[in-house]
């Protein structure tokens, strides 16, 4: 079996973790990176060529494959680029930052004839797989109502003085940074687009350019409803989950035929009347060390390599990433104008 070759764009934290990931994979091969101040660094710890700027990785013809884990607002930028030069295209999550910035991805993608995934990494989670199974099978019926926290402190990855992520130029606000993970593992495990959007965002700390916490209400195309809040600014004391201490998060769906609970980082339980009233524990994983591999990066790039090497859709497809940002942008819409936004914009 050929083995896909991969560049990476950028060179922050989470392009450091696909460097390690991809070393475990016997069907990817990480050859190059470009981007960003720690990129020849970077390309010297991993043994990897430093490509000295974006286009010239993007031409490279030993790269099959880019990974574009760059800031948000330069997303579309990276993409079309790559999609120019035939470049089949990772993009990390968010897809962009607007509904119109996804259009172009989509369309210099469709006009190269190459694949473009997004990167909505809890889609690869074993927990979150577990649970999309037993949805898919029945386990609670009909999803009527889901209830979803999430929350963090911010200030402990990505908005110290100067980071990219507290420019709003750069990262629209923490919603569509962090809040787009929980949103589409709900897409995925509703299997239904949302066709309304109520939401309100605000700030507990004063001096941050964007938002730290938010309340959204969305409604189904297949009926269903759900509460989502975020909150980025959790005591630090709150000691959650090792690798990210001060995170917590948890996900209730309501069936016609029983109870889901999903903590896609430590539990996933079912109550479904069938052992009475209890939860019935399904998976509970150990608590997560700084250290542990970042296997669903990975599997993420691995997807890709596989729908390019059958010519079938990747598993996150473009459309399904371009509704994650257009449910964000009306969210956000609503929030200004403190009513309800219908989707499609």
């Amino acid at each position: 079996m050929a083995v896909t070759r991969v560049g990476i764009l950028g060179s922050g934290g989470w392009a450091g973790r696909y460097g390690a990931a991809l070393a475990e994979s016997r069907k990817v091969k990480l050859v190059a990176v470009a981007g960003g101040s720690r990129a020849e660094a970077y390309a010297e710890k991993l043994g990897i060529r430093h490509e000295p700027t974006v286009g010239a990785l993007c031409e490279a013809r030993d790269v099959d494959l880019v990974v574009i884990a760059t800031p948000h607002g330069l997303h579309a930028r990276h993409a079309v680029l790559a999609a120019e030069h035939g470049k089949h295209i990772l993009v990390e999550k968010p897809m962009a930052t607007s509904v119109a910035e996804c259009d172009l991805m989509m369309a210099a993608a469709a006009r190269a004839r190459v694949k473009l995934m997004v990167a909505h990494s809890r889609r690869f989670f074993p927990l979150v797989k577990q649970a999309k199974a037993l949805l898919d099978e029945g386990a609670i019926g009909r999803i009527l109502m889901l209830r979803q926290l999430f929350s963090h402190n911010a200030r402990t990855f990505g908005t110290r003085d100067g980071h990219w992520m507290s420019d709003p130029r750069l990262s629209v606000g923490f919603f569509l940074g962090y809040g787009c993970h929980q949103l589409d593992m709900t897409l995925h495990l509703v299997g239904s687009r949302v066709r309304a959007v109520m939401a309100r965002f605000g700030n507990y700390w004063a001096d941050s350019p964007i938002e730290n916490c938010g309340a959204l209400f969305l409604d189904f195309e297949s009926g269903a409803y759900s509460t989502f809040m975020e909150i980025c600014s959790m005591p630090t004391e709150l000691k959650a989950w090792p690798p990210f201490p001060d995170y917590h998060e948890v996900n209730e769906l309501i069936g016609e035929r029983g109870l889901m609970l999903l903590r896609p980082y430590g539990k996933l339980a079912l109550r479904n009347g069938k052992d009475g009233d209890d939860w019935r524990t399904i998976c509970e994983l150990p608590p997560r060390e700084a250290d542990v591999p970042t296997t669903f990066l990975r599997e993420e790039v691995e997807a890709l390599a596989d729908a390019v090497a059958n010519d079938t859709e990747p598993p996150v497809t473009a459309a399904e990433g371009r509704h994650c940002v257009e449910i964000i942008q009306a969210a956000y819409e609503s929030s200004k104008t403190g009513k309800a936004v219908y989707l499609p914009l």
